[in-house]
């Protein structure tokens, strides 16, 4: 019997039961459902269990996505759930519920897992791949205002290199989004987390190279190390040796950040993982040569201020002993009213 999936022509082969009465294969897909050959990813859309099981937990918060918006009338996701459809970077445990803003003067009640969210604005809304979904800038100022700053710092470092559709012709896109991200957030410093989402703005950078890059990044600044140059060029009489996650031109100190999949069997490079630390140890002699100061640091040294210092200081790099980040480290829990659980879903016949 051929799979389900084959009859999909949803998003993520998504299949509807909807779809199924109409196409008159809604026996095959109930005899699916009871034998556990088809997830349901909410009541009344499913998906074959060998996809869902093979997905990432971000594919898995994507297909959510896109089964809410096959069933509900036109909503238009924010918060985590736009972030997710614009690729931002959210740490896993973001990935729960479903954020739509209210489009109707009323809410409704609690369904499921679905979150409807008075914006207290009229959004800007775009459309991606079918989905209606806050702007960028709009999606990143509402994150920057309710998350902490070490996650805000990350998705606003990643907006830069997302541009949106409309400036994708910009050769300049990303200081224009900047710019862009800036005005907003000072028009709206009234707002709850208003500061907070400001701080993250301003500090955001296009040149971290991923969520690690820009959480550690963030756990430096807080700690009150001056802002480092981001993938720095660094040389020696031999030619160009690599790019420094972090330089500190004028204390000489380079820092790299070292997440578990740079040296696992699936690290990007492709090379044995023993090849990749060889060739890391050469890389990282070569800077030290002609550094003053060079540390690493991973997910446990970000996690841990005090640990973390003791390797900026060894490195060299003087800490100041407060800052700006410090005092708008965590913002305020959110700005945006719960109004409801769910928008209004679509009526089945």
């Amino acid at each position: 019997m051929e799979p389900l999936a084959s009859r999909s022509t949803r998003p993520y082969s998504l299949l509807l039961a909807s779809d199924a009465r109409g196409q008159g294969w809604a026996s095959a897909l109930q005899t699916a459902a009871r034998r556990g050959a088809v997830v349901k990813v909410r009541p009344g859309v499913y998906l074959d269990a060998p996809v869902w099981s093979a997905m990432t937990p971000e594919d898995r918060y994507l297909a959510r996505i896109n089964a809410v918006g096959l069933t509900f009338r036109r909503p238009v996701f924010m918060l985590e759930s736009a972030a997710a459809v614009y690729e931002l970077p959210l740490l896993r445990t973001r990935l729960r519920g479903i954020h739509l803003a209210r489009t109707t003067p009323s809410g409704s009640g609690r369904r499921g897992d679905v979150t409807v969210h008075d914006p207290g604005r009229t959004l800007d809304v775009v459309e991606i791949d079918g989905l209606r979904v806050s702007s960028l800038s709009e999606c990143v100022w509402d994150l920057a205002c309710r998350l902490p700053h070490p996650e805000a710092l990350a998705i606003a470092d990643a907006a830069l290199r997302r541009p949106s559709p409309d400036e994708a012709s910009d050769a300049c896109a990303g200081a224009t989004m900047h710019r862009r991200l800036l005005d907003l957030a000072r028009a709206r410093l009234s707002a709850r987390g208003g500061w907070s989402a400001l701080l993250a703005i301003e500090q955001a950078d296009a040149g971290s190279g991923s969520l690690g890059e820009s959480v550690a990044r963030s756990a430096m600044l807080r700690l009150g190390a001056p802002p480092p140059e981001l993938q720095a060029p660094m040389w020696d009489d031999d030619g160009l040796i690599g790019y420094a996650d972090f330089f500190w031109r004028e204390h000489g100190v380079v820092g790299e950040f070292d997440g578990k999949l740079k040296y696992g069997a699936d690290n990007p490079s492709g090379r044995p993982p023993e090849d990749v630390v060889y060739r890391e140890k050469i890389r990282e002699d070569r800077i030290r040569a002609v550094t003053a100061g060079f540390f690493r640091c991973g997910w446990a040294d970000v996690n841990d201020p005090r640990r973390l210092e003791r390797l900026l200081r060894a490195a060299g790099l003087p800490l100041a002993p407060t800052s700006a980040a410090t005092r708008a480290s965590r913002p305020t829990p959110g700005h945006l009213p719960l109004v409801g659980s769910s928008a209004e879903p679509k009526r089945s016949r």
